[in-house]
């Protein structure tokens, strides 16, 4: 079973080592000051999705990424915070809303014995049986 605590344990951990590299995202200690959504590092995108429950980060202005951003960010080692703070969302219920998604979830309501993956020339794929000539 997927424990999500050893996994933000190892993620912490991972990026735990450029605590002290003050050019990487684990080490910037200062203001946040984005310009740009393409200037936003990775690693942030999926606290910003979830803070503001929206799909694309483009979605949000600016402003008020870096507000949050400096509102949370206690300086380096603050991946560790963002990281638990993901899960805390999770936990609470809060979900990234893509758009498309919203509206096929409105609009259909997948039966609980539906397949709904198609078969696919590829789905015996792995299969030992099967003869080659």
């Amino acid at each position: 079973m997927f424990d999500i605590n050893k996994a933000v344990d190892a993620k912490v951990d991972f990026y735990s080592r450029d605590r002290d590299i003050p050019w990487s995202v684990n080490g910037f200690k200062g203001t946040w000051q984005f310009t740009e959504h393409d200037t936003i590092p990775d690693t942030l995108h999926e606290f910003l999705m979830l803070s503001f429950s929206v799909g694309n980060i483009r979605l949000v202005p600016i402003d008020k990424i870096n507000k949050l951003m400096n509102d949370v960010w206690e300086g380096p080692g603050s991946l560790e915070k963002l990281f638990r703070m993901n899960v805390e969302m999770r936990k609470a219920g809060k979900e990234i809303q893509f758009p498309m998604m919203a509206k096929a979830r409105a609009s259909r309501v997948i039966e609980e014995d539906e397949d709904i993956f198609p078969d696919l020339p590829l789905s015996n794929f792995g299969d030992e049986d099967v003869d080659e000539e």
